[in-house]
């Protein structure tokens, strides 16, 4: 995979470079074939962040939690060991 820098920003492109071949068996010339993939690149950039964001917010969904049962707890088990 290439990168190559434009004017208009950065633009990724996946290439395949092949030799061809003459009969005699040197290499005559080069086939290279080029698919610009700037598109999917900044779509998988995208979904990474996201995907760091999800996993920042459940982190801090399972923080939370894990505090208030501990807050809920404390005074929950003073009331059950007066009943008992």
């Amino acid at each position: 995979m290439y990168e190559l820098k434009v004017q208009s920003g950065l633009h990724w492109f996946l290439a395949r470079v092949s030799p061809v071949f003459s009969s005699d068996g040197s290499c005559q010339s080069v086939c290279m074939l080029a698919r610009e993939i700037t598109e999917q690149k900044r779509t998988e950039q995208e979904l990474r962040k996201t995907k760091e964001e999800a996993e920042r917010a459940n982190a801090a969904k399972s923080e939370f939690l894990s505090r208030m049962s501990h807050e809920l707890r404390t005074p929950l088990n003073a009331i059950i060991g007066l009943r008992s």
